[in-house]
Protein backbone atom coordinates (compact mmCIF):
# COMPACT_ATOMS: atom_id res chain seq x y z
CA UNK A 1 0.00 0.00 0.00
CA UNK A 2 1.48 3.43 -0.60
CA UNK A 3 0.04 6.95 0.32
CA UNK A 4 1.86 9.74 -1.04
CA UNK A 5 1.35 13.51 0.34
CA UNK A 6 1.08 16.69 -1.29
CA UNK A 7 1.58 20.20 0.19
CA UNK A 8 -0.98 22.35 -1.20
CA UNK A 9 -3.04 25.69 -0.86
CA UNK A 10 -5.64 25.15 -3.31
CA UNK A 11 -6.49 28.38 -3.41
CA UNK A 12 -8.80 27.85 -5.47
CA UNK A 13 -8.09 24.21 -6.77
CA UNK A 14 -7.73 24.35 -10.11
CA UNK A 15 -7.66 21.59 -12.97
CA UNK A 16 -3.87 21.85 -12.53
CA UNK A 17 -4.35 20.25 -9.07
CA UNK A 18 -6.45 17.87 -10.58
CA UNK A 19 -3.84 16.83 -12.94
CA UNK A 20 -1.60 16.63 -10.43
CA UNK A 21 -3.90 14.24 -8.08
CA UNK A 22 -4.33 11.98 -11.22
CA UNK A 23 -0.64 11.84 -12.34
CA UNK A 24 0.35 10.45 -8.37
CA UNK A 25 -1.99 7.49 -8.60
CA UNK A 26 -1.09 6.94 -12.62
CA UNK A 27 2.91 7.21 -11.88
CA UNK A 28 3.40 5.70 -8.16
CA UNK A 29 0.60 3.37 -7.97
CA UNK A 30 -0.72 5.20 -4.86
CA UNK A 31 -4.12 3.83 -3.47
CA UNK A 32 -4.26 7.30 -0.95
CA UNK A 33 -3.58 10.91 -1.46
CA UNK A 34 -3.09 12.71 1.60
CA UNK A 35 -3.11 16.70 1.16
CA UNK A 36 -1.40 19.07 3.95
CA UNK A 37 -2.98 22.70 3.51
CA UNK A 38 -2.79 25.65 4.75
CA UNK A 39 -5.80 27.06 6.48
CA UNK A 40 -6.94 30.74 6.09
CA UNK A 41 -4.35 32.34 5.14
CA UNK A 42 -1.61 31.58 2.42
CA UNK A 43 2.05 31.27 1.56
CA UNK A 44 2.24 35.08 -0.22
CA UNK A 45 1.15 36.53 3.21
CA UNK A 46 -2.58 36.82 2.52
CA UNK A 47 -5.75 35.62 3.44
CA UNK A 48 -7.17 33.04 1.40
CA UNK A 49 -10.25 33.64 -1.25
CA UNK A 50 -12.06 30.42 0.14
CA UNK A 51 -12.00 29.35 3.38
CA UNK A 52 -10.08 26.04 4.49
CA UNK A 53 -13.14 24.18 4.78
CA UNK A 54 -14.64 24.93 1.25
CA UNK A 55 -11.18 24.09 -0.23
CA UNK A 56 -11.10 21.19 1.31
CA UNK A 57 -14.31 20.16 0.09
CA UNK A 58 -12.97 21.51 -3.47
CA UNK A 59 -10.07 18.51 -2.83
CA UNK A 60 -11.83 15.93 -1.25
CA UNK A 61 -14.19 16.41 -4.38
CA UNK A 62 -11.33 16.00 -6.69
CA UNK A 63 -10.27 12.80 -5.44
CA UNK A 64 -7.97 13.51 -2.56
CA UNK A 65 -8.48 11.11 0.36
CA UNK A 66 -7.55 13.63 3.15
CA UNK A 67 -6.77 16.89 4.01
CA UNK A 68 -4.61 18.02 7.20
CA UNK A 69 -4.34 21.91 7.93
CA UNK A 70 -0.77 23.26 7.75
CA UNK A 71 -0.50 25.75 11.09
CA UNK A 72 -1.03 28.98 10.48
CA UNK A 73 2.76 30.66 11.72
CA UNK A 74 4.07 27.57 8.67
CA UNK A 75 1.78 28.16 6.63
CA UNK A 76 2.97 31.83 5.82
CA UNK A 77 6.32 31.28 6.96
CA UNK A 78 9.29 31.75 4.22
CA UNK A 79 9.81 28.94 1.67
CA UNK A 80 12.35 27.41 3.97
CA UNK A 81 9.31 27.44 6.73
CA UNK A 82 6.87 26.38 5.09
CA UNK A 83 8.35 23.27 3.34
CA UNK A 84 9.48 22.43 5.95
CA UNK A 85 6.70 22.04 8.84
CA UNK A 86 4.75 20.60 6.13
CA UNK A 87 7.07 17.86 5.17
CA UNK A 88 7.81 17.25 8.38
CA UNK A 89 4.17 16.98 9.09
CA UNK A 90 3.43 14.57 6.51
CA UNK A 91 6.10 12.26 7.83
CA UNK A 92 4.55 12.41 11.36
CA UNK A 93 1.33 10.97 9.76
CA UNK A 94 2.78 7.31 9.98
CA UNK A 95 1.16 6.33 7.05
CA UNK A 96 2.57 8.74 4.33
CA UNK A 97 5.45 7.11 2.29
CA UNK A 98 5.97 9.66 -0.91
CA UNK A 99 6.17 13.40 -1.49
CA UNK A 100 4.98 14.37 -4.55
CA UNK A 101 5.22 18.11 -5.51
CA UNK A 102 4.91 19.70 -9.15
CA UNK A 103 7.97 21.29 -10.80
CA UNK A 104 8.32 23.36 -14.12
CA UNK A 105 10.46 20.64 -16.17
CA UNK A 106 9.25 17.11 -14.12
CA UNK A 107 13.14 16.24 -13.26
CA UNK A 108 13.81 15.34 -9.49
CA UNK A 109 18.20 15.15 -10.39
CA UNK A 110 18.71 19.41 -11.29
CA UNK A 111 16.82 20.95 -7.85
CA UNK A 112 17.98 17.68 -5.45
CA UNK A 113 21.65 18.76 -6.66
CA UNK A 114 20.38 22.43 -5.54
CA UNK A 115 18.98 21.62 -2.68
CA UNK A 116 22.14 19.53 -1.32
CA UNK A 117 24.18 22.86 -2.39
CA UNK A 118 21.81 25.21 -0.07
CA UNK A 119 21.66 22.62 2.27
CA UNK A 120 25.30 22.46 2.94
CA UNK A 121 26.16 25.58 2.12
CA UNK A 122 30.37 25.40 1.43
CA UNK A 123 32.47 28.19 2.26
CA UNK A 124 32.45 29.70 -0.89
CA UNK A 125 28.68 29.70 -2.03
CA UNK A 126 28.42 31.34 2.12
CA UNK A 127 31.10 33.99 0.85
CA UNK A 128 28.98 34.33 -2.55
CA UNK A 129 25.81 34.59 -0.69
CA UNK A 130 27.02 37.43 1.98
CA UNK A 131 28.58 39.66 -0.86
CA UNK A 132 25.15 39.35 -3.18
CA UNK A 133 23.34 40.41 0.11
CA UNK A 134 25.77 43.33 1.16
CA UNK A 135 25.24 44.45 -2.45
CA UNK A 136 21.37 44.90 -1.69
CA UNK A 137 19.76 41.67 -3.22
CA UNK A 138 16.71 40.11 -2.08
CA UNK A 139 17.48 36.65 -0.41
CA UNK A 140 15.89 34.85 -3.33
CA UNK A 141 18.24 36.61 -5.64
CA UNK A 142 21.66 36.64 -3.89
CA UNK A 143 21.01 32.69 -3.41
CA UNK A 144 20.32 32.12 -6.94
CA UNK A 145 23.72 34.38 -7.56
CA UNK A 146 25.61 32.62 -5.59
CA UNK A 147 24.57 29.53 -7.02
CA UNK A 148 25.79 30.51 -10.33
CA UNK A 149 28.69 31.65 -9.29
CA UNK A 150 29.56 28.08 -7.08
CA UNK A 151 28.30 26.06 -9.87
CA UNK A 152 29.70 27.78 -12.50
CA UNK A 153 26.87 27.16 -14.61
CA UNK A 154 24.79 29.23 -17.01
CA UNK A 155 22.71 31.51 -16.34
CA UNK A 156 20.16 30.34 -18.67
CA UNK A 157 20.31 27.10 -17.34
CA UNK A 158 19.77 28.09 -13.66
CA UNK A 159 17.20 30.83 -14.07
CA UNK A 160 14.36 28.13 -14.64
CA UNK A 161 15.18 26.34 -11.42
CA UNK A 162 15.51 29.21 -9.19
CA UNK A 163 12.74 31.75 -10.07
CA UNK A 164 10.17 29.16 -10.67
CA UNK A 165 7.79 29.40 -6.97
CA UNK A 166 6.96 25.59 -7.99
CA UNK A 167 10.98 25.06 -8.72
CA UNK A 168 11.83 26.78 -5.43
CA UNK A 169 9.39 25.14 -2.90
CA UNK A 170 10.14 21.85 -4.59
CA UNK A 171 14.11 22.66 -3.18
CA UNK A 172 13.07 23.35 -0.35
CA UNK A 173 10.83 20.05 -0.04
CA UNK A 174 14.30 18.49 -1.00
CA UNK A 175 16.34 20.40 1.47
CA UNK A 176 13.49 19.02 4.32
CA UNK A 177 13.85 15.23 3.70
CA UNK A 178 17.49 15.51 3.27
CA UNK A 179 18.01 17.76 6.76
CA UNK A 180 15.36 15.72 8.98
CA UNK A 181 15.97 12.03 7.63
CA UNK A 182 12.80 12.04 6.44
CA UNK A 183 11.37 8.63 4.91
CA UNK A 184 9.64 9.67 2.30
CA UNK A 185 10.07 9.09 -0.96
CA UNK A 186 10.02 11.83 -3.60
CA UNK A 187 8.55 12.66 -6.98
CA UNK A 188 7.96 15.46 -8.91
CA UNK A 189 5.86 15.65 -11.84
CA UNK A 190 5.84 18.51 -14.53
CA UNK A 191 3.35 21.48 -14.07
CA UNK A 192 0.40 21.18 -16.72
CA UNK A 193 -0.20 24.60 -18.45
CA UNK A 194 0.03 28.82 -17.25
CA UNK A 195 2.63 29.26 -15.02
CA UNK A 196 2.27 30.16 -11.51
CA UNK A 197 2.19 34.17 -11.65
CA UNK A 198 0.93 34.10 -14.92
CA UNK A 199 -2.61 35.77 -14.86
CA UNK A 200 -4.38 35.47 -18.30
CA UNK A 201 -7.10 33.29 -17.79
CA UNK A 202 -7.41 32.15 -21.33
CA UNK A 203 -3.99 29.78 -20.63
CA UNK A 204 -4.44 26.18 -20.95
CA UNK A 205 -4.87 24.97 -17.24
CA UNK A 206 -4.63 28.60 -15.70
CA UNK A 207 -3.12 29.55 -12.76
CA UNK A 208 -4.33 30.48 -8.72
CA UNK A 209 -3.34 33.70 -9.58
CA UNK A 210 -5.22 33.84 -13.05
CA UNK A 211 -8.25 32.61 -11.52
CA UNK A 212 -8.28 34.73 -8.39
CA UNK A 213 -7.99 37.69 -10.75
CA UNK A 214 -10.78 37.08 -12.51
CA UNK A 215 -12.82 36.68 -9.58
CA UNK A 216 -11.57 39.90 -8.41
CA UNK A 217 -12.57 41.70 -11.72
CA UNK A 218 -15.45 39.94 -12.70
CA UNK A 219 -16.77 37.73 -10.07
CA UNK A 220 -18.25 34.45 -10.36
CA UNK A 221 -19.39 34.36 -14.42
CA UNK A 222 -19.66 31.09 -16.48
CA UNK A 223 -16.40 32.06 -18.23
CA UNK A 224 -14.35 30.48 -15.65
CA UNK A 225 -16.49 26.93 -15.57
CA UNK A 226 -13.85 25.62 -18.12
CA UNK A 227 -10.77 27.03 -16.03
CA UNK A 228 -11.83 24.79 -13.20
CA UNK A 229 -12.52 21.15 -12.59
CA UNK A 230 -16.53 20.71 -12.10
CA UNK A 231 -16.96 20.02 -8.83
CA UNK A 232 -14.66 23.17 -7.72
CA UNK A 233 -16.94 25.48 -9.69
CA UNK A 234 -20.11 24.35 -9.02
CA UNK A 235 -18.53 24.67 -4.95
CA UNK A 236 -17.32 27.82 -5.96
CA UNK A 237 -20.74 29.24 -7.34
CA UNK A 238 -22.42 27.89 -4.51
CA UNK A 239 -20.45 29.56 -1.90
CA UNK A 240 -20.40 32.66 -4.25
CA UNK A 241 -24.17 32.91 -4.59
CA UNK A 242 -24.46 32.41 -0.76
CA UNK A 243 -22.77 35.17 -0.34
CA UNK A 244 -24.14 37.54 -2.67
CA UNK A 245 -21.02 37.64 -4.59
CA UNK A 246 -18.59 38.70 -2.27
CA UNK A 247 -15.33 38.02 -2.16
CA UNK A 248 -12.55 37.55 0.34
CA UNK A 249 -9.28 40.56 -0.22
CA UNK A 250 -6.41 41.66 1.46
CA UNK A 251 -7.83 44.87 1.59
CA UNK A 252 -10.91 43.98 4.04
CA UNK A 253 -8.15 43.31 6.65
CA UNK A 254 -6.84 46.67 6.07
CA UNK A 255 -8.11 48.61 9.27
CA UNK A 256 -7.66 45.95 11.65
CA UNK A 257 -3.84 45.57 10.22
CA UNK A 258 -3.59 49.46 10.24
CA UNK A 259 -4.69 49.52 13.84
CA UNK A 260 -2.08 47.34 15.24
CA UNK A 261 0.63 49.21 13.32
CA UNK A 262 -0.14 52.09 14.60
CA UNK A 263 -0.82 51.12 18.39
CA UNK A 264 2.11 48.70 18.07
CA UNK A 265 5.81 50.12 19.60
CA UNK A 266 8.98 49.59 17.38
CA UNK A 267 10.54 47.19 20.24
CA UNK A 268 7.61 44.72 20.20
CA UNK A 269 6.56 45.44 16.35
CA UNK A 270 10.58 44.10 16.38
CA UNK A 271 9.93 40.67 17.73
CA UNK A 272 6.99 39.80 14.69
CA UNK A 273 8.06 37.07 12.04
CA UNK A 274 9.83 38.67 8.82
CA UNK A 275 10.17 41.85 11.12
CA UNK A 276 13.86 42.98 10.30
CA UNK A 277 17.02 45.49 9.83
CA UNK A 278 14.48 48.25 11.02
CA UNK A 279 11.63 47.40 9.10
CA UNK A 280 9.26 48.22 11.89
CA UNK A 281 10.14 51.79 11.75
CA UNK A 282 9.13 51.87 8.06
CA UNK A 283 6.16 50.31 8.60
CA UNK A 284 5.11 52.58 11.17
CA UNK A 285 5.88 55.58 9.03
CA UNK A 286 4.28 54.15 5.88
CA UNK A 287 0.88 53.33 7.70
CA UNK A 288 -0.36 56.38 8.74
CA UNK A 289 -0.89 57.77 5.48
CA UNK A 290 -1.55 54.45 4.28
CA UNK A 291 -5.27 53.81 2.59
CA UNK A 292 -4.78 50.22 1.67
CA UNK A 293 -3.32 46.46 1.79
CA UNK A 294 -1.90 47.03 -1.58
CA UNK A 295 -1.09 50.99 -1.24
CA UNK A 296 1.28 49.82 1.93
CA UNK A 297 2.89 47.36 0.30
CA UNK A 298 3.67 49.51 -2.55
CA UNK A 299 5.22 52.25 -0.12
CA UNK A 300 7.59 50.06 1.29
CA UNK A 301 8.52 47.64 -1.53
CA UNK A 302 12.65 47.92 -2.29
CA UNK A 303 14.79 45.89 -4.00
CA UNK A 304 15.95 43.98 -0.37
CA UNK A 305 12.16 43.44 0.41
CA UNK A 306 9.81 42.01 -2.42
CA UNK A 307 6.17 42.56 -2.17
CA UNK A 308 5.70 38.57 -1.23
CA UNK A 309 8.22 38.98 1.98
CA UNK A 310 6.49 42.36 2.82
CA UNK A 311 2.70 40.83 2.99
CA UNK A 312 3.55 38.21 4.92
CA UNK A 313 5.45 40.47 7.35
CA UNK A 314 1.98 42.47 7.37
CA UNK A 315 0.01 39.25 8.02
CA UNK A 316 2.27 38.60 11.22
CA UNK A 317 1.69 41.91 12.57
CA UNK A 318 -2.37 41.31 12.28
CA UNK A 319 -1.88 38.16 13.69
CA UNK A 320 0.51 38.82 16.00
CA UNK A 321 2.78 35.68 15.02
CA UNK A 322 6.20 36.13 16.89
CA UNK A 323 9.31 35.27 15.20
CA UNK A 324 10.41 33.18 19.01
CA UNK A 325 7.42 31.43 18.81
CA UNK A 326 7.92 30.02 15.00
CA UNK A 327 11.91 29.23 15.91
CA UNK A 328 9.90 27.18 19.23
CA UNK A 329 7.52 25.38 16.59
CA UNK A 330 10.26 24.59 14.39
CA UNK A 331 12.72 23.58 17.05
CA UNK A 332 9.95 21.09 18.04
CA UNK A 333 9.10 19.49 14.54
CA UNK A 334 7.04 22.19 13.19
CA UNK A 335 3.16 20.75 13.48
CA UNK A 336 2.83 20.06 17.40
CA UNK A 337 -0.55 18.19 16.61
CA UNK A 338 -2.61 17.23 13.00
CA UNK A 339 -5.29 18.86 12.25
CA UNK A 340 -8.18 16.77 9.90
CA UNK A 341 -9.95 19.35 8.29
CA UNK A 342 -11.99 16.56 6.10
CA UNK A 343 -11.95 12.83 4.30
CA UNK A 344 -13.23 10.82 2.41
CA UNK A 345 -15.77 7.86 3.53
CA UNK A 346 -14.04 5.12 1.83
CA UNK A 347 -10.41 6.17 2.92
CA UNK A 348 -11.35 5.09 6.87
CA UNK A 349 -8.81 2.69 7.18
CA UNK A 350 -6.48 5.57 6.12
CA UNK A 351 -7.62 7.43 9.03
CA UNK A 352 -7.63 4.27 11.62
CA UNK A 353 -3.76 3.30 10.17
CA UNK A 354 -2.60 6.99 11.31
CA UNK A 355 -4.47 6.67 14.52
CA UNK A 356 -2.38 3.58 15.35
CA UNK A 357 0.85 5.15 13.96
CA UNK A 358 1.05 9.21 13.86
CA UNK A 359 3.45 10.78 16.13
CA UNK A 360 1.76 13.65 16.98
CA UNK A 361 -1.85 13.93 18.59
CA UNK A 362 -4.63 14.04 16.01
CA UNK A 363 -7.22 16.93 15.98
CA UNK A 364 -10.48 15.94 14.74
CA UNK A 365 -12.81 18.33 17.32
CA UNK A 366 -10.84 21.24 18.42
CA UNK A 367 -13.15 21.92 21.41
CA UNK A 368 -12.18 18.88 22.89
CA UNK A 369 -8.67 19.22 21.69
CA UNK A 370 -8.41 22.19 23.32
CA UNK A 371 -8.58 20.27 26.52
CA UNK A 372 -6.71 17.40 26.11
CA UNK A 373 -3.33 19.55 24.50
CA UNK A 374 -1.09 20.78 26.32
CA UNK A 375 2.23 23.22 26.23
CA UNK A 376 2.99 23.96 22.74
CA UNK A 377 0.60 21.74 21.16
CA UNK A 378 -1.98 23.76 22.82
CA UNK A 379 -0.54 26.96 22.09
CA UNK A 380 -0.26 26.17 18.41
CA UNK A 381 -3.89 25.29 18.29
CA UNK A 382 -4.83 28.58 19.89
CA UNK A 383 -2.87 30.52 17.70
CA UNK A 384 -5.01 28.69 14.96
CA UNK A 385 -8.39 29.44 16.25
CA UNK A 386 -7.46 33.04 16.84
CA UNK A 387 -6.61 33.37 13.19
CA UNK A 388 -9.54 31.87 11.96
CA UNK A 389 -11.54 34.27 14.54
CA UNK A 390 -9.26 37.13 12.58
CA UNK A 391 -10.59 36.07 9.06
CA UNK A 392 -14.30 35.82 10.32
CA UNK A 393 -14.53 39.54 11.72
CA UNK A 394 -13.08 40.77 8.29
CA UNK A 395 -16.07 38.88 6.68
CA UNK A 396 -18.53 40.32 9.63
CA UNK A 397 -17.47 43.71 8.95
CA UNK A 398 -16.70 44.26 5.56
CA UNK A 399 -19.14 41.97 3.95
CA UNK A 400 -21.89 41.61 6.55
CA UNK A 401 -21.38 37.66 6.34
CA UNK A 402 -20.65 34.60 9.24
CA UNK A 403 -17.94 32.73 8.79
CA UNK A 404 -17.03 29.64 10.00
CA UNK A 405 -15.90 28.83 13.23
CA UNK A 406 -13.27 26.09 14.09
CA UNK A 407 -15.07 25.24 17.51
CA UNK A 408 -18.34 24.51 15.66
CA UNK A 409 -17.35 23.43 12.15
CA UNK A 410 -17.66 20.03 11.48
CA UNK A 411 -15.10 17.82 9.49
CA UNK A 412 -16.01 17.52 5.75
CA UNK A 413 -16.62 14.25 4.75
CA UNK A 414 -17.56 12.92 1.18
Amino acid sequence: MKTIGIVAEYNPFHKGHAHQVRMVRETTGAEHVVAIMSGNYVQRGEPAMFNKWIRTEMALAAGVDLVLELPVAIATSSAEGFAAGAVRGLAATGVVDGLCFGSEGGELGPLDDLAALFLEEPPAYREALGRHLQEGLAFPKARAEAAREVLQAQREALEPLLHSPNNILGIEYLKALRKYRLPLEAVTIRRKGAGYHAEDPGLPFPSATAIRKHLREHGMDHSLEPMLPDTSYRLMLAHMDAWKGARVHPDMFFPFLQYRILQMDPGTMAGIQGIREGLEHRIKEKAREATSWEGLLGALQTKRYPATALSRALLHILLDLKEDRLREQMEGGGCRYLRILGFRKEAGGLLHRMKRNASLPLVSNVADSMGALKGPARSQLLEETASTEVYNLALATRLGIRGRNDFTQSLVVL
